[in-house]
């Protein structure tokens, strides 16, 4: 029963992704910026993606800031580009806590919802705020 939710709740989110890549228009510089948070690792983070192509990325942890971090973003076809950008441990694994730092990472966007999924196995997004 439990392989069965899990499989379901997996294979309805690819549904939903498909359906969102194919009926999103491509990103741009008047679409992707905002302020984006996401829920995971026992946090929230908030990127501030900015209209000049810079970000600003906090991740609070019980209300206490585990990692701030921001630099400049961009575009590449269907993805968005961050150098540098920290990524939390602990997705999927509740046990880590250490954040990653990457020189440079890409997440794909999604325009509908909107969204940006930084992982191949989409545990990792985060999710445009309204204004």
């Amino acid at each position: 029963m439990k392989t069965r939710t899990i499989a379901t709740r997996y294979g309805l989110g690819l549904l939903i992704i498909g359906f969102v890549v194919g009926c999103s228009k491509a990103p741009s510089s008047k679409t992707v910026p905002g302020t984006y948070q996401g829920t995971y690792a026992k946090g929230v983070e908030t990127v501030h993606i900015k209209r000049d192509g810079t970000f600003d990325q906090v991740f609070l942890r019980d209300g206490a800031l585990v990692y701030s971090n921001s630099g400049s973003w961009r575009i590449d076809r269907w993805k968005v580009v961050f150098e540098p950008f920290v990524e939390p441990d602990g997705i999927g694994d509740e046990r880590k806590t250490s954040p990653k730092k990457y020189d440079i990472a890409s997440g794909t966007w999604h325009g509908i919802l909107p969204l940006i999924i930084f992982s191949d196995d989409e545990r990792y997004w985060i999710t445009k705020q309204e204004k």
